[in-house]
Order: C-alpha cells, then structure tokens, then sequence
C-alpha cells in the first residue's frame, strides 16, 4: 500500500511538472525588452520593381528604437555604410514591426528565443525577407 501510494505521488508529480512546462513553453511572454542586442542580417528580395540585396548590423535598444549600417546591392548597383534608424515595437505573442526613418516597415517574428529574427516588409508590391541572427 505504501508502495502504491509513493509511486502515485511520483506520477502526478512528473505530470504537474510537465503540465506547467508545456503551458510555459505554449505561451511566450515577448515584451519590447525581449528584442535587444546586435544582430547581424541577409535580406532579398524586389522593391519598386528593383532587384535588392542587402548585408549589415542592427542594434536594437531594448526600448523601442533600432540603428545599424548596411551595403545594398540594388540592381546591381553596390551602396556601402548605409546608416539607418527606425522604431520598433514588440506584441506578446513574439511578433513585432519596426518603422525606419525612409518610411519603409518590416514585421517580425522573433525564433530561437530572441536569437533569431524573421522580417518581411509590409509595403505593398515588395517581395523582401530578412534573417537576422544575434551576434
């Protein structure tokens, strides 16, 4: 009887601990401080009709606001230390948007717990996706 008793109390442990471990990992909690740091980037894509490659760093605050450089290639035509800034802001489902100073807007879902970022831009007749590693 004792047995039986500590070998229940040992499985609805296990289960209880399981259980919270699912429902923390189902439900991400991102804030605006959950994007900070630098993160290296490769976007692609058309813009306006226009072939465009891109390369650079972007920092991000922790507060809402993003800064880097870039080389761009567009229609094969290379820019190098392009500086750009921007605002962001950070849902809590992990999804985000930024809007840079040119006008232009990218959405984001943050992967790999903060250490990855997936960007497309949201302006109509575009084709551009980035991928953003934390260096």
């Amino acid at each position: 009887m004792k047995r039986t008793l500590t070998v229940m109390l040992a499985v609805l442990s296990v289960g209880s601990l399981l259980t919270m471990a699912v429902s923390s990992y189902a439900q991400p909690a991102c804030t605006t401080s959950s994007l900070k740091g630098t993160f290296g980037f490769t976007c692609q894509g058309t813009v306006g009709g226009d072939s465009v490659a891109e390369v650079g760093i972007a920092t991000y605050d922790g507060k809402g606001n993003v800064s880097g450089r870039k080389t761009s290639s567009v229609n094969g035509t290379i820019t190098k230390d392009v500086e750009f800034s921007g605002t962001y802001t950070v849902q809590a489902d992990c999804t985000a948007s930024a809007t840079f100073l040119d006008g232009s807007e990218l959405a984001y879902v943050l992967d790999a717990h903060g250490s990855e970022l997936r960007a497309i831009a949201t302006a109509a007749g575009t084709e551009y996706t980035c991928l953003k590693k934390k260096q």
